[in-house]
């Protein structure tokens, strides 16, 4: 099964999505920040990237920044659970800097999942 790397300062926010994805069929590994994501990409070569917009150490935006320079086929989703207006703008930041989905938090299972098989289908065709 595709690997997964979940990247989310809320360990709680982790955890929940670790378990959906592990209860369809993937493999995940989970980052508290984007420098540890970073680490893990490096380390696993992860199929798809969940990444927060607004953690501690490295932020959502400079890992998709890096993540699309250094591994530009690895499809990122973003999500942030920051309210108002200043999360669609980071949102669409996110998007503009190459993640193919953004999502607020909180997002659907059901969402989320055919979310990663639409990009890993994408990813698959190039």
């Amino acid at each position: 099964m595709p690997r997964v790397l979940v990247i989310d300062d809320e360990q709680s926010i982790c955890s929940m999505l670790e378990g959906c994805l592990i209860d369809a069929g993937y493999t995940v590994d989970s980052a508290l920040n984007g420098r540890q994501g970073l680490q893990k990409i490096r380390e696993h070569q992860p199929d798809i990237v969940i990444t927060d917009i607004v953690m501690p150490e490295m932020e959502g935006m400079e890992m998709i920044r890096e993540v699309r320079l250094n591994y530009p086929n690895i499809p990122i989703i973003a999500i942030s659970g920051f309210s108002g207006l200043a999360n669609l703008d980071y949102l669409d930041i996110a998007k503009c800097l190459g993640a193919g989905k953004v999502f607020a938090k909180p997002i659907s299972n059901r969402k989320l999942l055919e979310a990663i098989d639409e990009l890993l289908g994408a990813a698959l065709e190039n």
